[in-house]
């Protein structure tokens, strides 16, 4: 792997706000990404969404991970709370973010 291990500390990528929703009530929820690696083989990269924020069904190719660190994530499959790790393997569909209380 590039003749060693490549390290890279979050704080040294930028975060880019990848999508943004306007509520009717004239909120907005935003994802927020870093682009940590992007290689042939893999991508990796950090997200966080703000509170309501919502990604419309979609897809990826190849396998998807998350490990959620705060808050949870909810689809039609469940809620997943602080710790969880979930894979999928070349989709993820609906995924919504609430706030932790």
């Amino acid at each position: 792997m590039y003749g060693g291990p490549r390290i890279k500390h979050l704080d040294e990528v930028p975060a880019e706000e990848m999508l943004r929703f306007r509520f009717e009530d004239g909120r907005t929820a935003s994802i927020w990404e870093k682009w940590i690696e992007l290689s042939p083989d893999y991508v990796a990269f950090w997200n966080r969404w703000d509170p309501g924020a919502m990604t419309p069904q979609h897809g990826h190719h190849g396998n998807h991970i998350n490990f959620i660190v705060q808050g949870e994530i909810r689809s039609k499959d469940g809620v997943c709370g602080v710790g969880s790790h979930t894979t999928a393997a070349s989709h993820v569909a609906g995924w919504t973010h609430e706030p932790e209380e």
